[in-house]
């Protein structure tokens, strides 16, 4: 059985939090404001546990609690930015600890200087999407597009 936890996400079920969010969306992005209101009622009809806590301290908790034998996948996008160098750091060294989770980032140009480095084309104030550290997209800030960089079958 899946199950999703969130780290510090707003509660799709606070409309005060859906209007702020919905606020963010800028006024001529009619099609951004679409598929937003679209995932807030799909995340709504089936929510995550919702966790309040540090990232470097609450992650190993949330890895600790998959059920046995659960494929676990630790995906953020555009977070690392708001962290310390050092802490993003951490961060790394803190995933990389446990091979078996699948971790997905998805973070601006230089945020993740070793993913970065993979990119051989310009960015473009797009984010680079990373598998296990190793770059497989440039993505729109908003989801709006998707380049694949070409990685190689078989890897992940």
């Amino acid at each position: 059985m899946a199950r999703r936890r969130g780290l510090n996400p707003l509660d799709v079920h606070d409309p005060e939090q859906m209007d702020w969010l919905e606020a963010l969306v800028w006024p001529e992005h009619d099609e951004r404001r679409r598929r937003l209101r679209a995932a807030v009622r799909l995340a709504a009809e089936e929510p995550a546990q919702l966790l309040r806590g540090d990232l470097l301290d609450t992650v190993p908790e949330l890895i600790a609690r998959a059920p046995a034998g659960s494929r676990v996948v630790v995906f953020h996008s555009a977070v690392l930015v708001y962290l310390h160098c050092e802490d993003r750091k951490r961060f790394v060294e803190l995933i990389e600890m446990y091979p078996e989770v699948i971790w997905i980032s998805n973070e601006g140009a230089g945020v993740l200087p070793t993913v970065t480095g993979q990119v051989r084309r310009p960015i473009n104030g797009r984010t680079v999407l990373a598998v296990n550290g190793r770059a497989h997209a440039l993505v729109g800030p908003h989801g709006q597009s998707y380049e694949s960089l070409d990685v190689a079958v078989g890897g992940v």
